[in-house]
């Protein structure tokens, strides 16, 4: 989304700094996850974190769509809607996996083990 902004723009009709915003956000979601899954134990806190933000940033892109809602195009609407179903969806399904596991530091494999 950074390397294609300019072009990207006008099929979301979102304000300009809007898109390198969403992208910045989901890079740094993408690269503590994989730093999660690449350690040998997964700390429950860590977990907890992410399951938290990820409905915290479910809850923002449905809070964006919303207020962009009559200017934005329906790509864009889209686009927002998929991203909230999708990383709200995935936050209950850690929260649970969380929760099943006690909250204890496990291997990462163990979150989609039970």
């Amino acid at each position: 989304m950074f390397a294609l902004r300019d072009w990207l723009t006008p099929w979301y009709a979102f304000p300009s700094a809007l898109l390198p915003t969403l992208a910045a956000v989901n890079l740094a979601y993408a690269t503590f996850g994989i730093v999660l899954l690449t350690r040998r134990e997964l700390p429950m806190p860590c977990v907890r974190v992410l399951f938290t933000a990820n409905f915290a940033w479910a809850g923002v892109c449905a809070a964006i769509f919303v207020l962009l809602s009559s200017h934005a195009s329906a790509f864009g609407l889209a686009h927002l809607a998929i991203e909230a179903l999708i990383v709200g969806g995935l936050a209950e399904v850690e929260r649970r996996r969380w929760r099943a596991l006690g909250g204890a530091s496990v291997a990462p494999d163990a979150l989609s083990a039970r």
